[in-house]
């Protein structure tokens, strides 16, 4: 039997979190053979659709809502709480999110469970008070949560009336300056109906509130977004340079990323190791566009990781760019630190299988040459990658193909066009 995934991954793994069962760093992707061993073990599993990591912990969510752990040098096993949730009661974990110290667990009835380091799962919000396990944080009482989104020492948890409940502290300009979130209906207070809330990606110290037709707030600490001040943005506060144009986020520990609805790129934030695609390092880069390093490509997917970056394109090419101390970059190399040039990492395989290209080492693990390239969430936190390679069914094929059409009518300014191809989600 084959997954609908093949996940790699490289870089720091000192605690052995990383999934491989040993703990030396890896500096080039290498195949979580071991992962796809326990995950072959549940035949209804699928494959692994996300991952998301603590700074020695990373979190494994597959197909049919199975959580699998791995942390101090273990191999990932099944965390079986929510397994047992889905065979009890039917409902199965959509979502993981996770900060320095927690994971946040969304499930499709709109229940959030929290797990401390990697202590026992807690209800933080459910929409029936009679939930034993809810703890005493009342405003999550009767709170059905559409979507969840956390930073590092602080979180975000929408409703489906557009309520943001922050938990959790964010260091706003200093270490010494510590606040609490306010919670906040965002469409009414920030937004005056005049749009709605999409969703929320946040980083180290900052957040970014991303609407339904496209524009951006900013909030948190501003040297995630370019600007010198050694202070804080404490509302959510429109970034006026995009107007209705934002497709998604990613945000590392002090840098921030932005797609277009065009397929434009654009990067700020502090250029500590050339992830800003500056190479002057240690300096302050206010939003810029960055293009990679070939022509005619549509920006798939992304992810910041603490002071590197991930790119995909929809032809299924990669991309990485910042620190590679720990070889989190993919590039199989000790002596380059950082990299300030987008760089194609390297793949490496079982010896039984040297000689072959990645496409034919997909295909021989999935069995399609159909599939999509995902990266791990909540990657700020860490000095590692993963790749998800992703079987793409009927459905996401064409999805993604009325998404590179969207992408190249734009670039060309067809937008009496739009209304045909804008509900390809």
């Amino acid at each position: 039997m084959k997954l609908h995934s093949c996940v790699f991954a490289c870089g720091y793994n000192s605690s052995g979190f990383l999934g491989f069962g040993e703990s030396s760093d890896h500096m080039a992707f290498e195949h979580l053979n071991r992962l796809e061993e326990q995950v072959l073990k549940r035949s209804n599993s699928g494959g692994v659709i996300q991952i998301s990591l603590q700074f020695s912990t990373s979190w494994f969510l597959t197909e049919n809502g199975d959580v699998y752990l791995s942390s101090y040098n273990s191999i990932p096993t099944l965390y079986s709480f929510f397994t047992k949730i889905r065979e009890n009661q039917g409902n199965k974990v959509i979502t993981i999110q996770s900060g320095q110290n927690l994971a946040l667990f969304l499930l499709d009835n709109g229940q959030v469970f929290q797990v401390l380091s990697r202590g026992p799962a807690v209800c933080i919000a459910s929409s029936s008070s009679t939930t034993t396990t809810l703890t005493d944080n009342e405003v999550f009482i009767n709170k059905q949560i559409r979507s969840i989104s956390v930073g590092g020492q602080h979180s975000f948890l929408i409703d489906y009336q557009n309520n943001v409940y922050g938990l959790g502290e964010i260091i706003l300009g200093g270490e010494s300056n510590r606040k609490p979130m306010a919670n906040l209906n965002f469409d009414k207070d920030i937004l005056n109906y005049k749009d709605t809330l999409d969703f929320i990606v946040s980083g180290g110290n900052s957040s970014v509130f991303i609407t339904k037709l496209g524009d951006v707030y900013i909030w948190g600490e501003k040297r995630a977004f370019g600007q010198l001040e050694n202070d804080s943005i404490d509302i959510p506060t429109k970034l006026t340079f995009f107007d209705k144009n934002v497709l998604k986020a990613t945000c590392g520990w002090y840098f921030t990323v932005f797609l277009t609805k065009r397929n434009q790129l654009f990067v700020c934030g502090y250029n500590s190791y050339g992830q800003c695609n500056e190479s002057s390092l240690g300096i302050s880069v206010p939003l810029k566009e960055v293009k990679l390093p070939i022509t005619n490509y549509l920006i798939d997917n992304f992810s910041a990781g603490s002071d590197h970056l991930l790119i995909s394109t929809l032809d299924n090419q990669i991309f990485t760019i910042g620190m590679n101390q720990y070889g989190q970059l993919g590039i199989n190399s000790k002596n380059e630190s950082y990299s300030s040039v987008f760089r194609k990492p390297i793949f490496l395989f079982d010896k039984c299988d040297n000689g072959i290209s990645l496409q034919e080492y997909i295909y021989n693990h999935i069995g399609t040459n159909r599939y999509k390239i995902e990266f791990a969430q909540c990657n700020y936190n860490t000095l590692s990658s993963y790749v998800i390679f992703r079987t793409l069914m009927t459905s996401r094929w064409l999805n993604n193909y009325l998404k590179s059409l969207k992408a190249l009518l734009l670039n060309y300014y067809f937008n009496d066009l739009d209304i045909i191809i804008l509900h390809d989600e």
